[in-house]
């Protein structure tokens, strides 16, 4: 029988997300992300994003965006600085989508890199030219 991880969250972020490089020079961010829970409560939940995604999303993300994150849960226990063993879960991102304005500032970027385009005619500017 095989087993399915997999989580499918839209939220707000609550605070800008935060991008690092692991010693092999990978990307990843990390951001805390608030769904509405039952009986009017937030519910947070910590996304973890790898490699060009991780630098787009720390790029265009920001604190109070809305996002749609699909992945896999991931449990990690550590001990902290009182030797206490701690345990979090995390959601590793397999994609995030920005939304309420992120896909278009990105999609703005994008069009700022490309070469400018030729101006087109009117459909009224090509019917004056029409000779009859």
């Amino acid at each position: 029988m095989a087993s399915v991880n997999q989580v499918n969250i839209l939220g707000r972020l609550g605070k800008d997300p935060e991008l690092r490089y692991t010693q092999s020079q990978i990307p990843v961010c990390e951001f805390p992300l608030a769904t509405d829970g039952p009986n009017k409560t937030t519910d947070w939940h910590r996304v973890q994003v790898w490699e060009k995604q991780a630098e787009n999303a720390a790029k265009y993300l920001s604190k109070g965006r809305q996002a749609h994150v699909s992945g896999r849960l991931k449990y990690e226990k550590y001990t902290d600085k009182e030797g206490i063993e701690r345990y979090v879960t995390k959601i590793v991102a397999g994609s995030v989508q920005f939304l309420d304005g992120g896909e278009k500032q990105q999609q703005d970027e994008v069009k700022k890199s490309l070469p400018a385009e030729e101006p087109v005619a009117s459909t009224d500017d090509m019917l004056e030219a029409i000779p009859f």
